[in-house]
Parts: C-alpha cells; structure tokens; sequence
C-alpha cells in the first residue's frame, strides 16, 4: 500500500474515531447522573468562546457620513489650526463659526460648525476636531450636537468603556462611538463621535428635562489668570448649556436658578454633599474613575452637572477622560480626605486635594456611599458580566480600530483587572497601619493616643482583651481622620471606660485596638504599645 493510501485510511479513520467521541460525549450529556452544573459550565465556556472567535473574525464597518465646507473656511480651519500649535491653545482671537452641509445616503441637512477643544492635542493630526450642531429638529442617530476628533484624542476605545461602565451603573452617559467623516471629497477617514449636553442626551438616560451646566474655565485657559484662585469652584462662573432654550421655559429656568443656589451655599460649606447631590450615583461616578486608574474627567474644567426636577438632586454627566492606566499610579479619589461638617477646605498646591475634591468627601454618608461604591466595582464579577455582556459590541469597536489604525495596541482588560485588585488592597488595610499607644489609666478608665498612617478614615471600634472580649463601653465608633496628603501622621487621644478590672502597663499591651474602615464591615485588630506616642 503506497504512502499516499495510508495517510487517506489514516485521516478517515481519525474522523471516524473523533465522531464516535462526540457522540459518545452527547449521549452521555444526556445522562441524569451527569452533574448538571458541570454540564453547564462547559456549555458556558465554548459558548462564550465560540462567540468571542467569531465576533474577532467579524468587522462591521461602521456608520458614515459626508460634511460639505467652502475653501473659503477649509483656509480658515488651517489658519486656526496653524494658530493654535503656535500658541499651544486655541484663544478667542482664534475661534471661527460656519455654516456647511452634512449628507447621510441621500438627505442632506444645514449645519453649524467649528473647531473644538482648547489645547493642542485637537489640532495636532490631519483630523481636526470639530463640533456640529444639526439645526432644530433634525439629528443624527438621535443627536443633534455632537463632536467629531482623532480617537486617539479620547484614548481611542478607552473613553467608549467609560462611558459603557457609567451607563452599567446608572450615570448619565454620552453615546460615544466611531464613525467615518468625508470632508469635501478628501477620502473618508475614522473619527471618534462625542455627544453633546442637550434634551435628546436625557431622554437616552431616562431623565427628566431638566438643567445641565458647567463651571466655566474659559477665564483658566485665557492667559489672563494671575491671581485668581486656584480652586475652580469659587473662581469658574456657573454657565447652562443651551441657554435659549432655558429663558423660554420658566420651569427649567426655575431649576437652574435653585441648582446654582444650592452651588453656591456649597461653596460656602453651608449644606453637605448628601444635601444637593445624589450620593449613590456621584459615588458610583468616582468610582469609575478609580477603577479606570484615572482622574481627568473628574476635574470641574470636565464634569458638567444635571440637575433632576424629580429628586432635585444633582448628577454628574462623565465627560473627557481619555486614559486606562494603572491605578496606583493616582491612588484612589477618596484617599487623604478629611470627614465632617467643620472641616474648612485649604487650597492645596495638589489638583486632587482642592476644595473641589475636599468639599465633596467631607460629608460622611457620601463617603460611605463611595467606599461601598468601590467595594461593589471591585468585584471580579463586576467586569466579568460588563465584558460577557458588552463583548461583542467591545470586539467589533477593537476591530475598527486596528483596521483604520494598524497601530493600535489595545489591552485594556488586563489593566482594569489588575485595578480592581489595588482597589481591593486599599480597602484592606495592615492592622499595623493603626497604631494605639498607652498615655495613662485608672480603675476604670484608659486614655490612649491613636494614629492611623491610612489614606483612608477609620472607626475605632473598642478594646478586647486577648480572648477576644470587649472591655470597653465607652467611646464607640470614634472617628480618626485619614492622614493628610504630604502631612505627617497626627495622633489623637481617646478616653476609654473600662470595666473594674485592675489595668498596668503588663496587662495594657496585651489589649487589642479593634477599628474598622469608615463604610465597611470588616474588623481589625491592633496591638497596643505601652508607651506615648509622643
């Protein structure tokens, strides 16, 4: 028998056997005995790999359109864009408004367009960014406003999961996606598509019409700043988005107006977070951003705020975060903060730690919210169901990418995993981080001086002795605030009520200081020291 017969018997026999295998396995899947839960992990996991494969072979081209502008002001973009890598920003001086048509297939509609973006990064590429406003009545894809930029001015897919993992959570979030744009007739290239801050972007997130505003930080970018404060938030003027709209209804001005005085009695630390603020969704808001590893979006020259005639509540609307890095390279949001009404926020010559920031994590039912809000987002299976359930929608955005960007490297979900971990790390503290030391005692009563070198505020709970029973009545649930950013560590003295029995410096070290992180439930426990801090 020749060789080339032998390897033909060889392969059908092969085929054979692998078919018998199969079915074999079917009847066996059939079998009551066979663990049904097993059964449906395995059907699980192919499943999903089956749809993973296939979703990496698809490339679904994305949507399209063409924008018509006169020479006249394709000469005016390039002289703007020429301006503003001179100037490294785009001024006044600078700024130009044109009209020019928008054709989708066969319709065509007038629109209003003009450079958008105020640093260089939207200027830097042959894709200009731009921001569109259809006329009223009209949009596209239920948008009337929008911008389109180079992706990569967004961080190319990482600003879509952001928005994605905002809307998972119940925050407002834009629609963000790519689409192919043909100015005039230079060749279609891919942008990023950004909705803008108007009725439609509510409707979407199930909201109410209400107000939506920003703190202005024009006055920042002016070149003009010497001597203004630091803090946006007492400096930034208070401005509504589509503010024609907004004097013809009364009661969307009336909201306004209350929205802005609430701003205002915030400023002045006359009401709490929890008083103007939805505190689940701002919580959930900053924890996004943790798990992201980055801050951008959370600065008040980014968020913008919507105020909700139902629960005269504000929320926040994510906006411009670009990045997915590493999380302990910025820490956590809520680290270093300082908890309770009469905390005075300082200007801090640290963008995280300004009043801004102080303002909002003083209040202590927000940051419980937040500290829950993490716990929640850095649950393994939090991501695990974001990706089976958006996994094909994610697969078919990195397949654009790369085919208009061949040089685009994504891997994002190894970064988002490894986040969750650090986050999990900080709300899981050393029991060393929290010292107690032995100051004096008598028959009933020990005084102690604590220090936490945490980032975070923590609950002293009480003492135990070494079996594990509480010997202290009084205080509980103490407060020691977080350390303070580039502060050392302070230690504060708490008077204990003990019970009757005899206490010495012996019988005192042998105690354990029992404190829990502020919001959670998980116990620590600390030796004492018999002796001062200081």
């Amino acid at each position: 028998m020749s060789k080339t017969i032998k390897n033909i018997v060889k392969r059908k026999l092969g085929i054979i056997i692998v078919a018998f295998f199969f079915f074999l396995f079917g009847v066996f899947f059939q079998r009551k005995s066979f663990p049904s839960k097993i059964k449906n992990i395995i059907l699980t996991t192919l499943n999903e790999n089956f749809y993973e494969k296939k979703a990496d072979l698809e490339f679904i081209r994305p949507d399209s359109f063409k924008l018509l502008i006169s020479n006249k002001n394709i000469k005016a973009l390039q002289k703007c864009k020429e301006n503003v890598l001179k100037k490294l920003m785009l001024s006044e001086e600078d700024e130009i408004k044109f009209s020019g048509i928008l054709v989708k297939d066969s319709d065509s509609v007038k629109v209003k367009i003009e450079p958008k973006g105020r640093l260089a990064d939207h200027f830097s590429t042959d894709l200009i960014s731009l921001k569109i406003k259809l006329k009223e009545k009209n949009n596209w894809n239920q948008i009337s406003t929008f911008s389109i930029q180079h992706p990569k001015t967004r961080g190319y897919i990482n600003e879509w999961l952001f928005h994605e993992i905002m809307k998972e959570l119940g925050v407002i979030a834009l629609t963000y996606d790519f689409v192919l744009v043909e100015i005039n007739n230079s060749g279609k290239k891919l942008y990023a598509i950004e909705e803008k801050f108007d009725k439609n972007l509510l409707i979407k997130n199930d909201r109410e019409n209400g107000p939506i505003f920003k703190f202005d930080n024009d006055i920042y970018f002016s070149g003009r700043r010497e001597g203004l404060t630091k803090n946006r938030i007492d400096g930034a003027e208070i401005l509504p988005y589509n503010r024609s709209d907004l004097i013809k209804d009364s009661l969307l001005f009336n909201s306004f107006e209350k929205a802005k005085k609430n701003i205002e009695k915030y400023k002045r630390n006359l009401v709490k977070t929890s008083d103007i603020f939805d505190v689940k969704i701002l919580a959930n808001y900053f924890a996004v951003f943790d798990l992201l590893g980055y801050h951008h979006g959370t600065s008040l020259d980014n968020i913008k705020f919507y105020f909700n005639p139902e629960s005269e509540l504000l929320e926040p609307i994510p906006y411009d975060n670009q990045k997915i890095q590493d999380a302990s390279i910025q820490e956590i949001l809520g680290f270093y903060k300082q908890i309770g009404k009469n905390i005075i926020p300082q200007e801090i010559n640290q963008w995280k730690h300004c009043k801004w920031y102080e303002l909002v994590f003083k209040d202590s039912i927000f940051y419980k919210a937040y500290v829950n809000a993490l716990t929640d987002i850095s649950k393994t299976k939090f991501l695990a169901s974001f990706f089976k359930k958006n996994n094909r929608a994610y697969v078919n955005k990195i397949n654009t990418l790369k085919h208009y960007y061949p040089n685009f490297n994504e891997n994002i979900k190894d970064v988002l995993y490894a986040n969750q971990d650090y986050i999990k790390r900080c709300l899981n503290p050393s029991e060393k981080a929290v010292q107690g030391y032995y100051v004096e005692h008598s028959k009933n009563k020990i005084k102690l001086q604590v220090r936490s070198m945490l980032g975070l505020p923590i609950h002293i709970i009480g003492l135990y002795d070494k079996e594990g029973n509480k010997i202290s009545f009084s205080p509980s649930n103490v407060l020691v605030q977080a350390v303070r950013y580039g502060f050392v560590p302070e230690s504060f003295e708490i008077n204990f009520k003990v019970n009757s029995q005899e206490l010495d410096k012996e019988n005192v070290s042998r105690l354990k200081l029992r404190f829990s992180v502020l919001g959670l439930d998980e116990e620590y426990e600390s030796k004492i020291r018999p002796w001062k801090d200081y």
